[in-house]
Formats: C-alpha cells, sequence, structure tokens
C-alpha cells in the first residue's frame, strides 16, 4: 500500500507525521519505504521551521560553546579580542564585540559572522530569572492563547516560557524600561504566589 503524504498544515497532521516516520523507522530496513521516509521528514522539517524557528545562539555563548569544544581558555581569546580584561568584560557580557573581533572569532575559531553580531540577550533580572515555571499551567494558559507563536509543544516548555517572557519584556522596551518597583526583590512573593506557590 503506497503512502499518501501531503503538506502538514496543523499541530495533529505534524504529531501524526511523526508518529508515522517513527513506525517506519521501527520496520525491518528491508520493508522499509525509503523515498517515503525521505519524503516525510522533509515534510516533517518544513513544518518545524516554519512553527519551531530555532533563533540563532546568543554571541557570546556561541564563543563559550566554541571554546568548551576546541578545548580553549581565556587566554587562547587574547588573540582575537585584546587584552585579559578585555576577554573578561565580552565573556560577561560588560563590553560589545567590534567588527574586528568579530572578523577574528570567524576567521580563526570558525564562529559564524551571522552568530557574532546579533546582539546579546540581557540577562534576566533576578526575580524573573528564580520564577519556578513549572509551577504555572503553562498547558492550560498554551491552550488559551497566551503563547500563540511560541512552541510549547516541544520538549522544553520551560525555555519556552521564558523566551516568551522575554519577547515580551522585548515589546515594552527590553528590561531597562520595565519599572524597577516591578523587579524588587521584594515583590518575588507576590509572583510566586501568581504562579500557584
Amino acid at each position: 500500500m503506497a503512502n499518501q503524504f501531503k503538506v502538514l498544515k496543523t499541530e495533529d497532521e505534524y504529531r501524526a507525521a511523526l508518529a508515522q516516520f517513527e513506525a517506519m523507522l521501527e520496520l525491518p530496513e528491508n520493508r522499509r519505504d525509503n523515498d517515503g521516509m525521505e519524503l516525510l521528514s522533509v515534510l516533517i522539517e518544513k513544518y518545524e521551521d516554519e512553527h519551531y524557528p530555532i533563533a540563532p545562539p546568543d554571541p557570546i555563548e556561541a564563543i563559550k560553546f566554541r571554546m568548551e569544544q576546541a578545548g580553549l581558555t581565556k587566554k587562547a581569546l587574547i588573540p582575537y579580542l585584546g587584552s585579559r580584561s578585555r576577554v573578561s568584560e565580552i565573556l560577561s557580557g560588560k563590553r560589545e564585540l567590534t567588527l574586528g573581533m568579530i572578523r577574528a572569532l570567524n576567521a580563526h575559531l570558525g564562529i559564524p559572522a551571522e552568530v557574532l553580531i546579533r546582539e546579546s540577550q540581557e540577562p534576566l533580572p533576578a526575580v524573573l530569572a528564580d520564577l519556578e515555571f513549572s509551577r504555572f499551567p503553562l498547558r492550560e494558559m498554551e491552550g488559551n492563547g497566551a503563547f500563540q507563536g511560541f512552541a510549547l509543544g516541544t520538549e522544553n516548555i520551560m525555555e519556552k516560557a521564558e523566551e516568551a517572557i522575554r519577547w515580551l519584556v522585548a515589546r515594552v522596551g527590553g528590561f531597562k524600561a520595565v519599572p524597577q518597583f516591578a523587579l524588587r526583590k521584594s515583590e518575588a512573593p507576590r509572583l510566586h504566589r501568581l504562579s500557584g506557590a
């Protein structure tokens, strides 16, 4: 029986396609429809690209990842970033990368320039970073459309909740635009109460 494939348009169709692909993988190799599997994987990938886009990594995190990958120390970055103190300032987010630094990191460490030119994400203020997203009714909130445009059906719902907070705060001008009273530590118990604690 030939498989009928079509462009995936809904979350239900996407989940059904994933289940179908997994079932195809469980078949013995001599019974697999390799062309059908390839076509289905293209359809799944297209749906994921449209509905679950993955943002490029934060530039500083990309540098740290490359350092870890290559076993580099902060000292090894001095030829590309400048002095030891400048390396520390860059890695702590206190100083922006210059065009020369971006070119050097791209040429010598192979970090893509399009990743390095992105603005670093501000760390979440402590009162938001300490929120226990698992205590929020995230699935229900998603069902009510609170996270429309965010892919909460993925494995890491907590990460998506943080992404949603970042998106919301960015729309009001960033964390620097959020009134200080909203970020005071004294507000933490109230925020935790809102989360059902």
